[in-house]
C-alpha cells in the first residue's frame, strides 16, 4: 500500500516536472496588463433568481435563455423573459425522484432535449419540447440503482445518438439512441470511479466524441468507445482539484482542445494527436483560482474570459503572433456559480449570491463613424479604459466634419468651430482650451498613446462643443 502512495507522489513529482519544462519551452503563456483596449463589456442585471445552486443548470435554446432545476425530484424548466424567470414546464417520472440530468440535442433539431435518470431501480427517461410543451418519449431503460452521471455524443460514429449512464457503484452502461428506440449497447464489467464533471468532445478529430472526466476527489481521464466497449486511453493526475472544463480551438491552431483549471492556480490545454493524447500547454503565472471559463469571439478575434473564487470577471485577449495571453478587463462581478455562452459575444453570469448578469462585449474596432448619412472608419480608432470610452480628435476630422488639426513636433491643435484644444503629447495634463488651462479632472482623462491623443467621449461636448453619441446596437459612432 505504502509503496503504491510514493509511486503515485512520483508520478505527481514527475508530471509537474514535464510541465515546468512546457511552460519554459513551449506553449501559449499569460501576461496581465491593465492597458488601454479595445473591449468594452456592457452588463445588465436582471431579477435575483432562487433556484438551487447543486441542481440547477442553464442553457440557451433558439436564443432564449431557460434553466431546469430539480425540485422535490421533479424537473422544473423556467425561461428568461425581460430579465424576469417565469414557468416553462414541470418534468417528472412515475413515482420516482430525479438524481441527474443533461441537456443535449438528441434528435438533431437544434433543441436539447432532457435525458432524466431516477433514483433506485434507476430508469433512464427522455423528455422533448413539441407541441409547446414538454413530453416524455417514455424510454424507460432500467440501469440496476440511482443514476449519478448522464453523459451525450456520438461516440459510436452511427446515425443518432449515444448516451452513457453511470449508477451509483460506478458500472456504465450505454445506450444508442435511434428514430425509433433507445437500445442498451454494453455494459461495464466493473465499475468506473465516479465521475465529476463530464465533457463530450471529438479532441482527435476522427468524427466520434471522446468522453472527458474529472473523478469526484482528483484526476482527469479521457474515454473511447472501441471495439463496443468504453474503454480509458489517457488519465493524469494534475496537482490540486479540478475547477472547470470548456471545449474549442483555444489557442486558433485549427485543433480543438479542453481547458480546465485546477485550485492550485493552474491552467492546462489537452489535446490529441496521431500519437495519443497530451498537455498542449500550461498557463502558471496567475494570482488567482480560476473556477468557470468561456471562450468568445468578437470581430474575429479570440477573448478567453474566466471568473475567479474572489469573484472578479477577467477578459483575456489571445494574441496569436507573440502567443500570449493578456488580460484587457478584470473588474468585480460576483463570485460565479456558472458561465453560459449567450451567442458569441454575449455571456450569462448566475452568481453563488443568485444574482443574474448579462455582459455584452464589443470590440471597438468594429465600430464605424456615422456622418451625414455616410459611414466611415475610425482611424486611429476607439480605446476603452475602467469606465470611459475614449476617441482620438483625429477620427473626426472627416470631409464636412468641421475639425481642423495643426501639429508641430510633440504639440499638436485641435479647432472646431470657436474652440480650440492645445495639447503636448508629452505632457497631455497640461491642455489648453482657448488658451486657457482646462479643469484638472478633464485634463487628466486625456491620454496620449502610441502618439495619438483620446479623449472620453462625454468630453467633446464641454470641449468642443460637439455631441458625439455612440450607439451599441448599431456599432456606430454619431457625429452630428
Amino acid at each position: 500500500m505504502k509503496s503504491g502512495i510514493l509511486r503515485h507522489r512520483f508520478r505527481q513529482l514527475l508530471f509537474c516536472f514535464l510541465l515546468v519544462g512546457m511552460v519554459l519551452f513551449g506553449g501559449f503563456t499569460a501576461i496581465f496588463a491593465q492597458e488601454p483596449s479595445s473591449l468594452w463589456i456592457h452588463s445588465t442585471v436582471a431579477e435575483p433568481v432562487g433556484l438551487s445552486m447543486g441542481t440547477t443548470r442553464w442553457q440557451t435554446i433558439q436564443g432564449n435563455l431557460y434553466a431546469f432545476t430539480v425540485v422535490d425530484g421533479k424537473i422544473k424548466v423556467f425561461t428568461m423573459q425581460d430579465q424576469t424567470l417565469k414557468e416553462a414546464g414541470l418534468l417528472q417520472s412515475q413515482d420516482m425522484e430525479i438524481t441527474a440530468y443533461q441537456l443535449e440535442d438528441v434528435d438533431g433539431d437544434r433543441i436539447p432535449e432532457v435525458l432524466a435518470g431516477t433514483a433506485d431501480p434507476g430508469m433512464l427517461y427522455l423528455y422533448k419540447y413539441q407541441n409547446g410543451r414538454w413530453e416524455s418519449l417514455d424510454y424507460g431503460k432500467y440501469v440496476w440503482s440511482s443514476i449519478t452521471k448522464i453523459i451525450a455524443g456520438n461516440f459510436s460514429g452511427l446515425t443518432g445518438m449515444d448516451i452513457l449512464v453511470q449508477n451509483k457503484e460506478g458500472f456504465l452502461f450505454l445506450f444508442h439512441k435511434s428514430d425509433q428506440a433507445l437500445d442498451l449497447i454494453w455494459k461495464s464489467p466493473n465499475p468506473f470511479r465516479p465521475f465529476e464533471n463530464a465533457l463530450a468532445y471529438d479532441l482527435d478529430n476522427d468524427t466520434k466524441d471522446e468522453i472527458v472526466v474529472t473523478y469526484q476527489k482528483s484526476g482527469i481521464a479521457v474515454l473511447k468507445l472501441i471495439n463496443q466497449s468504453i474503454v480509458t486511453v489517457w488519465e493524469n493526475y494534475p496537482w490540486g482539484k479540478i475547477l472547470a472544463l470548456s471545449a474549442g480551438d483555444w489557442d486558433d491552431d485549427g485543433r480543438q482542445e479542453i481547458l480546465f483549471s485546477t485550485s492550485q492556480k493552474l491552467v492546462y490545454l489537452l489535446s490529441a494527436s496521431s500519437k495519443g493524447y497530451f498537455f498542449k500547454a500550461q498557463l502558471a503565472n496567475y494570482n488567482y483560482i480560476i473556477e468557470q471559463s468561456a471562450l468568445l469571439k468578437i470581430a474575429n478575434q479570440k477573448y478567453w474570459v474566466a471568473t475567479d473564487t474572489a469573484g472578479k470577471l477577467h477578459a483575456i485577449k489571445l494574441a496569436k503572433t507573440i502567443k500570449q495571453w493578456q488580460e484587457v478587463a478584470c473588474f468585480t462581478a460576483g463570485r460565479a456559480n456558472q458561465l453560459v455562452n449567450i451567442d458569441s459575444e454575449e455571456l450569462f453570469l448566475w452568481t453563488v449570491t443568485q444574482q443574474a448578469l448579462f455582459y455584452h462585449f464589443y470590440d471597438l474596432t468594429s465600430f464605424k463613424l456615422e456622418f451625414n448619412g455616410q459611414l466611415y472608419d475610425v482611424k486611429p480608432g476607439i480605446i476603452c479604459l475602467g469606465n470611459q470610452i475614449y476617441l482620438s480628435p483625429r477620427s473626426l476630422a472627416i470631409p464636412g466634419g468641421g475639425l481642423e488639426i495643426a501639429e508641430q513636433k510633440n504639440n499638436i491643435r485641435f479647432t472646431h468651430a470657436l474652440n480650440t484644444l492645445e495639447i503636448n503629447k508629452l505632457n497631455p495634463s497640461t491642455a489648453l482650451l482657448n488658451g486657457e488651462r482646462i479643469d484638472h479632472n478633464t485634463a487628466n482623462n486625456i491620454l496620449s498613446r502610441n502618439g495619438e491623443i483620446y479623449i472620453p467621449l462625454q468630453n467633446y461636448q464641454n470641449i468642443f462643443d460637439m455631441p458625439v453619441s455612440i450607439d451599441f446596437t448599431s456599432k456606430t459612432i454619431t457625429l452630428p
